[in-house]
């Protein structure tokens, strides 16, 4: 497994909540091997409680929608009986041309418990807050920093005494705060707030933290505590697995998934402003031709070189995707007439006669491109990609190197 031996757990489910895999962190945070687990689902082993369970369920439902989510805090049932909280976030990723579900687990058992004894004694605070490992600070609702611990002066650069009693917003440390009045009324309303930030240091350096704030009796004045955490390396894996989720792994040109998320979009704008849009089916005529004459490695090399060609020939606005094999997706968003979708296939079909060289062979490659509109054709994904899918099929078997348009 990619991550078998990163510091926070990681797992591979199917959308039934059934473990496929995990690595040695997601072992220790639950107590059990690897073995007793692969095969059951997490939602009938005795990891999670009543309650839990119908949370996991929530977010499992989200992830069959292929949406991501987390970071959600849960309370697990470790095999020796001991209670693990954890922060867990999904993503829905494409492994083996099945939809798995990546689960990121991280154990905040130490942060719960030092949260608890910061309120329980202030000697407990004063040791804890001096020596603990993530930033902390309390501030009062006027953002002016009343304490803060010795790891936060040293990841913003600045000395306790450059920091304490002045505001936060005047020297910059924390971008999200420049919307202070804001988030305070939501932290008066709910208690507590788990969000992402970013850190700003004395020299200007940008460092992405996770920061749990709750409202506490500090010297008898209504205060906010705030743990923040660097979450740089966890950004890395997100980036990874964001990229994972939506990039075509050969082309790198988004892949049906965010196709999708991004025709969502563009159908929200075009019905509220009464737009026209073309959905696109392309495919590559005689490609399996190709994979005969210079193997599937030359096959691989052209398909990146055709979505290359596709990025250079159309505007920034529009999304061409890779859906499989030698088929592509492209959608021109906020059109006037049909006859700009025309226009457009028009300029790809000619655009893609001129000849590709793959390892000195020369290779003509033509389009057979079906076109849906909306809302002539329909007014959703899969009616408008059915429209297409038959127009492009009447140019295959007409002439291929052509384009049509669906038929009102």
């Amino acid at each position: 497994m990619l991550f078998e031996y990163a510091p926070d757990g990681y797992y591979i489910s199917d959308l039934k909540g059934v473990f496929i895999d995990g690595n040695k962190a997601a072992e220790k945070i639950i107590g059990y091997k690897k073995e007793e687990i692969v095969g059951k689902s997490y939602l009938k082993l005795p990891i999670l409680t009543k309650k839990e369970i119908s949370k996991a369920i929530k977010l499992l439902t989200r992830n069959k929608l292929g949406k991501p989510t987390g970071p959600d805090e849960f309370a697990l049932t470790k095999k020796d009986g001991r209670i693990a909280y954890v922060e867990i976030s999904t993503y829905p990723v494409k492994i083996d041309s099945f939809i798995r579900i990546l689960g990121i687990a991280r154990d905040i058992t130490e942060k719960k418990q030092a949260q608890q004894e910061l309120l329980m004694s202030e000697e407990k605070f004063k040791m804890i807050f001096n020596n603990a490992n993530d930033c902390i600070m309390i501030y009062d609702f006027n953002g002016k920093v009343l304490e803060i611990n010795d790891k936060a002066c040293k990841k913003l650069g600045f000395s306790r005494t450059n920091l304490l009693n002045k505001p936060i917003t005047d020297s910059s440390i924390i971008e999200y705060f420049k919307d202070l009045d804001e988030k305070k009324q939501e932290l008066q309303k709910k208690g507590s707030l788990i969000f992402e930030s970013t850190i700003v240091s004395k020299n200007n350096k940008k460092i992405p933290v996770e920061i749990s704030s709750k409202i506490i009796n500090y010297n008898n004045t209504k205060a906010v505590l705030s743990i923040s955490r660097d979450i740089t390396e966890r950004k890395k894996v997100e980036d990874l697995v964001r990229k994972l989720a939506y990039k075509d792994s050969l082309t790198e040109l988004p892949n049906r998934l965010l196709f999708i998320e991004h025709f969502n979009l563009i159908k929200a704008n075009a019905e509220r402003h009464n737009k026209k849009f073309a959905v696109m089916l392309i495919d590559l005529d005689n490609f399996k031709t190709v994979n005969d004459t210079i193997g599937h490695n030359g096959g691989d090399k052209l398909l990146k070189d055709v979505g290359k060609r596709f990025i250079s020939s159309l505007r920034k606005e529009d999304m061409v995707a890779r859906i499989g094999g030698d088929e592509f997706l492209l959608l021109i968003p906020e059109m006037k007439s049909t006859q700009n979708a025309k226009n457009v296939a028009e300029k790809l079909v000619e655009i893609f006669r001129k000849q590709f060289v793959i390892s000195n062979h020369k290779i003509r490659i033509t389009l057979s491109i079906g076109i849906s509109i909306f809302p002539d054709n329909g007014r959703t994904y899969d009616i408008l990609l059915k429209k297409a899918d038959s127009a492009m099929y009447k140019v295959k078997k007409e002439s291929k190197d052509n384009y049509k348009v669906t038929e009102k």
